[in-house]
């Protein structure tokens, strides 16, 4: 126990006499006096500077000056000379010119100019109010016509007559890049409104960022020169800037450095003082480390071989300890080691106990699973085999098995020949992709006899590169029967509805003669050809005129649509103008819609793209359906034709009502022929109930679709979706095309 005290005190003098007297002494230093006088030396600099700069601009500028005013004199000459272009491009003239009263360019020089740009005439009015016949002006940085920033230099003339000068800022720009120290001091530039002349940020420069909200700006915009701290937004940093104004022009210098900059002397002996400190801590690490290492080494190492033990590394023990080591902590690890071993031991007993039961229960899972329970092995070489093969409770297939063990080497051997190559074929696609495994095909028994059967696996991958399937096969001969049996009577209903297809086509078409006889007869008994009648038998002769062309109507959709169904009803394809053909069936309609005071408005644009389709389904197709929306539309509704494009080249031809709808459960009905329902309107005249699935029929055989949407109370849109291949032009309307709708009430 004294030794355990004698040590802790020991480890603690060590860290505080090494480590916290020279922090505390050394960071009091620190905190002291390098930062202030870092700071002191800086500010200083950056003001002579920023001065210096300055002075050097206005001299430049004074150069600027009085060359302006010899451009002038030679403009009031009319001199021109390559050396006088030269001259005044080496001082970063853009271009020089005099403009009259009007703004016109009398005189030119380095560019052509022929006018005064819309962007300087605001300016150039000012300059004229503010300045005198002998004063030179400087503008503060302004876009040329170009966008490109520019110093313009300006002076009035005799006669009303204004000289331009455009400065390129060029140089300045070179000035305020010359000056950079540090990682991110520089300098930046400003005319008398605050906007960036030049700036370490081009594209401030190109926009001519207005800077006036800077600390810095505004007191140089109020002719100050000094020091000042601010945030800067370009670094997003705390700076500490001198700055010093051009009085001539009234342009702002300022050098700002970042404040974290000048901490780096400091930073400097700071981090002289951290080695010190680490150094003495290293010693003291070190020391404290020998030290400890001989009581807390052994006592790790028995931790450690816990813990990995406990994580399932069952062979951990804890090696020999040094002969430093206490002799408590050896007789601590041999007693760890024995107890390893006997739990080692107990936990392989009850590992080969819960083996021996799991296998018995999978073997009677196995003995009681109706098919064949396999794994079977795909080695990297391309080479199949099943290690394992047992038949369940009935071995349907009639294989030849031992135990577990399959009597053939290969259950590829019993597949149908005939099905080999589909199976291999499926077994590789599986295993390139590791998806599930699941294909059918036959196997041939001990006594023959072919049965079709359904394998299924998971597939993975050894570590070696084989994939291993793990799976069950079941016979599912009963299944296939009961599949070909549906087939056949799917084949027989078939061939059933063609003959009644075939029959009712017939019959439609021996009624029909028969039919255009008592239609005729009753015309003329309506229209008395052969003598007055009473007007009883005129009424009767008017009912059965009408039963007639009632009945006469049936047969003909039972014609088409049986036609249709016995694949005979052949397609008579022409180009078809859409809005005319709408128009025509606009005319067919006028009675019915006088009748049932109704508007039928024809949506179709005239320059919709043609259509390719048989002209007389058509007719039937859009006749059938404004007919329906007639019959269904309350008095004072309104129907719509419209045909639009969609985007994959299709086209949509819709014929939209505002009448009572159909209930959703009903619209199985009304599609099947024959099919009606109670609509809640009084008086409508009765229907065959073919004239939606007859519809359906003729667009199917356009190779369309037939499209429903309804609301109860309402009203129904159905539409007719002909493909592609059916339209003359897959171009598109534009978007919000306005085309006259025409309507008759």
């Amino acid at each position: 126990m004294w030794g355990t005290l004698r040590l802790r005190y020991l480890l603690a003098f060590a860290f505080t006499l090494v480590a916290t007297v020279p922090v505390l002494l050394l960071g009091f230093w620190v905190e002291k006096n390098a930062l202030p006088n870092e700071i002191q030396s800086a500010t200083e600099k950056h003001l002579l500077l920023a001065q210096n700069v300055t002075s050097g601009l206005e001299h430049y500028l004074f150069d600027v000056g009085a060359a302006f005013d010899y451009l002038v004199e030679a403009a009031n000459q009319s001199r021109r000379s390559a050396a006088l272009e030269t001259f005044a491009k080496s001082l970063e003239f853009k271009a020089f010119y005099v403009a009259s009263e009007e703004g016109k360019v009398t005189y030119d020089l380095i560019l052509p100019r022929n006018a005064v740009p819309q962007s300087l005439e605001n300016w150039i009015a000012e300059t004229r109010g503010a300045a005198t016949s002998s004063k030179l002006s400087f503008s503060g940085v302004l876009p040329n016509e170009t966008g490109e920033p520019t110093i313009y230099l300006v002076k009035p003339l005799s006669n009303k007559r204004m000289a331009i000068g455009e400065l390129s800022t060029d140089y300045i720009v070179k000035v305020q890049k010359s000056i950079a120290f540090g990682e991110k001091g520089h300098a930046a530039i400003v005319d008398a409104q605050g906007r960036v002349i030049a700036h370490p940020k081009e594209e401030w420069q190109k926009e001519m960022r207005d800077l006036s909200a800077l600390e810095p700006v505004k007191r140089m915009m109020n002719g100050e020169t000094g020091i000042t701290r601010f945030v800067s937004p370009a670094l997003n940093a705390e700076m500490i800037s001198g700055y010093a104004v051009a009085k001539n022009v009234g342009w702002g210098i300022m050098v700002p450095q970042p404040i974290s900059e000048l901490t780096g002397q400091s930073d400097k002996i700071q981090n002289a003082v951290m080695a010190i400190v680490a150094v003495g801590l290293a010693a003291a690490a070190i020391l404290g480390w020998t030290l400890s290492g001989i009581v807390t080494h052994p006592v790790d190492a028995v931790v450690r071989a816990a813990q990995d033990f406990a994580a399932g590394n069952r062979d951990r023990r804890v090696p020999g300890l040094s002969v430093l080591a206490p002799i408590e902590f050896k007789t601590l690890s041999r007693g760890f080691n024995a107890m390893a071993q006997q739990i080692q031991d107990d936990h392989d007993a009850l590992a080969e106990r819960s083996r021996q039961a799991s296998m018995e229960r999978l073997g009677s899972i196995a003995a009681n699973i109706p098919g064949l329970l396999y794994r079977r092995v795909k080695t990297a070489d391309g080479q199949i085999s099943y290690p394992f093969l047992r038949a369940g409770a009935r071995n349907e297939f009639g294989l030849a098995l031992d135990g577990h063990r399959p009597v053939m080497e290969d259950l590829t051997h019993v597949v149908h020949p005939q099905d080999l190559s589909s199976l291999i074929w499926a077994i590789d696609e599986s295993a390139s992709t590791l998806d599930p495994h699941a294909h059918e095909f036959r196997i041939i028994g001990r006594s023959g006899e072919a049965r079709w059967a359904r394998s299924f696996g998971i597939p993975r991958r050894r570590d070696n590169g084989d994939i291993v399937w793990d799976g069950v096969i079941v016979d599912i001969s009963e299944t296939k029967k009961v599949e070909q049996a549906l087939l056949e009577a799917k084949e027989e209903a078939e061939n059933a509805n063609r003959a009644k297809s075939e029959f009712l086509a017939n019959m439609s078409h021996e009624l029909r003669t028969p039919m255009n006889a008592i239609l005729g007869f009753s015309e003329a008994m309506q229209l008395e050809i052969f003598g007055k009648l009473t007007p009883t038998y005129k009424e009767y002769s008017e009912n059965i005129h009408s039963s007639a062309e009632h009945l006469l109507s049936l047969i003909n959709d039972l014609l088409d649509l049986s036609k249709v169904e016995a694949g005979k009803f052949e397609l008579d394809i022409e180009e078809i103008d859409l809005c005319d053909f709408v128009e025509g069936v606009h005319k067919l309609m006028e009675p019915k819609l006088t009748t049932g005071r109704l508007q039928l408005v024809n949506a179709v644009p005239a320059d919709f793209p043609h259509l390719d389709a048989d002209r007389r389904a058509l007719k039937q197709m859009l006749l059938n359906l404004v007919s329906n929306a007639i019959k269904f539309t309350p008095a004072q509704g309104n129907i719509e034709i419209n045909a639009r494009l969609e985007s994959d080249g299709s086209l949509r031809l819709g014929v939209t009502d505002t009448g009572v709808g159909i209930a959703p459960n009903d619209v199985k009905t009304v599609m099947e022929p024959f099919g009606q329902i109670r609509n809640g309107l009084e008086h409508v005249p009765p229907g065959t109930g073919l004239g939606l699935p007859l519809t359906r029929s003729l667009i199917e055989r356009h190779g369309g679709e037939l499209r429903l949407h309804s609301t109860p109370g309402e009203g129904t849109c159905v539409e007719l979706i002909f493909p592609q291949h059916r339209v003359q032009s897959a171009k598109a309307l534009p978007q919000g095309h306005d085309e006259p709708q025409h309507s008759i009430h």
